[in-house]
């Protein structure tokens, strides 16, 4: 149990670090795109985003998983201790 909990954590991790990193370049890229007047860019940005919030519903349903784990790992280990005593 232990083990899938970690690699649900770790691919939690890995996609939040991604849509972390797709947000701040299309940050970068909307400020030169209104700086520099440039359209294309701008467009590429929005074209963008949809890949952004799929990736966004992804995270928030491995959190949702992560989190049912926690409460899953949390009453096992109690159960152990009830059965310990």
């Amino acid at each position: 149990m232990e083990r899938h909990f970690e690699r649900d954590l770790n691919e939690l991790k890995e996609r939040l670090l991604w849509m972390g990193s797709l947000a701040e370049r299309a940050v970068h890229q909307a400020v030169h795109s209104v700086l520099d007047s440039d359209e294309q860019l701008a467009k590429r940005v929005l074209d963008e985003e949809d890949g952004i919030n799929e990736l966004q519903s992804l995270v928030a349903h491995f959190a949702a998983s992560a989190g049912e784990a926690v409460c899953r790992l949390a009453a096992h280990e109690r159960s152990c201790r009830r059965d310990d005593a």
